[in-house]
């Protein structure tokens, strides 16, 4: 396969996780009154666009937390009862999954030399 196209590809299939993911959480933060059948509706409405996008081999920390964390997101609507323990568990693998994003970012350049050298 082309370079470029497996690229193309790659990014699709990010972009997509990751739309499906904020939907996911802003869905959560915005409605005032969660009922459980509405939201599994949204879940599998927006998975349906996941679905679609031709599965890419991920292997970066980032990018395979996101897969996972969004293909366990319709599995967990289907193994708990309680609605409010499914957003609490959601926003919080959300939240986990952010920070491996910005795990670079929280040390600056200066101060990594600085312990390298002890």
């Amino acid at each position: 396969m082309d370079k470029r196209k497996e690229k193309f590809l790659r990014i699709k299939y990010l972009r997509e996780i990751e739309r499906f993911i904020n939907r996911v959480v802003n869905y959560l933060n915005t409605q005032k009154k969660l009922e459980k059948e509405a939201f599994f509706d949204f879940v599998e409405e927006k998975f349906q666009k996941v679905k679609e996008c031709e599965k890419v081999y991920l292997s970066k920390g980032y990018a395979e937390a996101m897969e996972e964390f969004a293909f366990k997101i319709p599995s967990m609507i289907n193994g708990k009862d309680d609605i409010s323990d499914i957003k609490e568990e959601i926003l919080y693998q959300a939240n986990r999954v952010r920070k491996t994003k910005r795990l670079k970012r929280y040390m600056k350049e200066k101060y990594k030399n600085f312990d390298e050298e002890f």
